[in-house]
């Protein structure tokens, strides 16, 4: 039912770990970050962020795209139909070789298998190569054109938000739980 699913295992794990110019390079001073072209934003966008801190891009992401990640978001919903809370497991305590998807579900209170109400859905780009193809030419260059040209991919998770769940995942910060990388 799933073929795209991908084996998480040490032979195919994703590492992002991009360096595409040839001098080690980390910089938060734009008059640097300048130094390299921009590949998807024009040069008026990245002024806007540097001057702003953020970036709107209306209409960037293709009908195609959005199409893509909304099937396969809709695939995952309806797997989590054979899931319970009893079934899942916190987040690293899977077996990768028993079920891929054991540890990668957070559910609602009040998910059945029919009425599915997914709260997290951990590390989509570990288990998908549609969100990994999104992470890896999409998300990885516009961080690049932001924040220049070595940037790395920590982990990524989608979050859900259903009518009729009492389920939250409150405004927070993660930075204080990062390590210097």
């Amino acid at each position: 039912m799933f073929k795209n699913i991908v084996k998480y295992n040490n032979t195919l794990k994703r590492k992002w770990n991009y360096s595409r110019c040839n001098k080690t390079f980390f910089s938060t001073f734009p008059e640097e970050i300048r130094e390299f072209p921009t590949k998807v934003i024009s040069e008026e966008q990245r002024e806007f962020y540097f001057k702003h801190g953020y970036l709107v891009l209306p209409g960037f992401l293709s009908n195609k795209w959005i199409e893509k990640l909304n099937n396969v978001t809709n695939e995952f919903v309806q797997i989590s139909r054979k899931y319970t809370q009893d079934m899942v497991l916190p987040l690293g305590q899977g077996n990768d070789e028993e079920d891929i998807l054991l540890d990668k579900f957070m559910l609602a209170e009040g998910h059945t298998s029919d009425n599915p109400m997914v709260t997290r859905l951990s590390s989509p780009s570990h288990v998908h190569d549609t969100y990994w193809s999104y992470t890896n030419e999409i998300a990885a260059s516009i961080a690049e054109d932001v924040l220049g040209p070595n940037v790395r991919f920590h982990h990524s998770k989608l979050n859900f938000k259903w009518p009729k769940s009492f389920e939250q995942i409150h405004w927070h910060q993660d930075i204080q739980f990062w390590r210097k990388l």
